[in-house]
């Protein structure tokens, strides 16, 4: 057994797998980190959430700042929610072969980095348009850059349940 072309599979899972069926260095030399893990975000940290505010019709969320060892790895985040009536949700649901699955996803860029004085800014995205009092299951990834030279590892955080508010709040 070896593995070819699996882009979205992390190459730890391989390699996992390659332990259990004993089958451990037969793949490909030069093309398994090519073809296998390239596109995967494969995530080793978490992410954790700084800031959740909630409106009738929007959802403001911040984060945790998150740099990989060489920052021009970090391409930017991906905000993934979808509504959640129950507390189940997973990162999987409805993901189907072709990779679609049933999040929405927004991409976020990353924020500008620290600079001698300054401090670092915290990464967010203001979820919009939402409907009043509803649960709604959020979630944040990296987006990172494939490199031939090494697998880079990024971050992601917990799923969260965070309900809007029930009315319209007053203009004054």
């Amino acid at each position: 057994m070896f593995f070819l072309h699996n882009s979205k599979l992390c190459m730890s899972e391989i390699r996992k797998m390659e332990e259990v069926t004993g089958t451990k260095e037969r793949g490909i030399k030069n093309e398994i980190g090519r073809t296998d893990g390239d596109q995967a975000s494969c995530e080793t940290q978490f992410l954790n959430f700084t800031t959740v505010r909630t409106h009738s019709d929007k959802i403001l969320i911040k984060w945790e700042p998150f740099w990989p060892p060489d920052y021009r790895d970090l391409l930017g985040f991906m905000v993934l929610y979808k509504e959640a009536p129950y507390k189940n949700v997973t990162e999987f649901d409805g993901q189907d072969a072709c990779g679609s699955n049933s999040w929405v996803i927004a991409d976020v860029d990353p924020p500008p980095r620290a600079t001698e004085g300054k401090d670092q800014a915290e990464p967010g995205f203001l979820i919009h348009p939402m409907k009043p009092w509803t649960q709604y299951a959020i979630m944040v990834k990296t987006q990172l850059s494939a490199s031939d030279e090494h697998q880079v590892h990024g971050a992601k955080s917990e799923i969260i349940y965070v309900r809007t508010n029930a009315t319209s709040e007053s203009q004054t």
